[in-house]
């Protein structure tokens, strides 16, 4: 699996493009610095709770 660098730089690229909710809903998102923020929410979301959220994934496996 990657390492968090590689993929807070992917999130990064991607920055701005639209993408779909599990329930199909349109959002996009920005990144300042090691936060993300969705147009879909008032709050940032910190680097450090996605390395998390990643960590549990991982753990439990993707939903099919």
């Amino acid at each position: 699996m990657r390492d968090m660098y590689s993929i807070w730089k992917a999130i990064s690229l991607h920055a701005g493009q639209e993408f779909r909710t599990t329930t199909g809903l349109l959002f996009r998102y920005v990144v300042d610095s090691d936060r993300l923020k969705t147009d879909r929410t008032d709050y940032w979301i910190h680097r450090s709770q996605v390395k998390k959220a990643l960590e549990l994934w991982r753990s439990l496996g993707p939903a099919h």
